[in-house]
């Protein structure tokens, strides 16, 4: 079973990586873009290319992507915990 420990230093990981990863440019007529691994919400405001850009505003299928990948770091970091544990229990 999967500690609530693991889940709360996973969120807060993956919430603290989201926000180092995110551009917020587009006050500045840039594009504002949020997440991590992949970018599920995207902003453009004024003057920009889209370019590459096609897809602006929330992206499902990105931000499903991101919460698996949120649940593959927890799974796996718990299972360091546990095995952690059960070194010292040993030692």
């Amino acid at each position: 079973m999967i500690k609530k420990k693991a889940i709360w230093l996973g969120l807060t990981i993956w919430i603290i990586i989201t926000v180092v990863f995110s551009t917020v440019d587009a006050p500045s007529d840039g594009f504002t873009s949020v997440g991590f691994p992949l970018h599920f919400y995207s902003y453009i405001e004024g003057k920009v290319a889209l370019g590459s850009w096609t897809e602006v505003g929330f992206i499902l299928t990105n931000f499903l992507i991101d919460f698996i990948a949120l649940l593959a770091f927890i799974i796996l970091f718990s299972i360091f915990l546990l095995n952690r544990r059960k070194q010292l229990k040993t030692s």
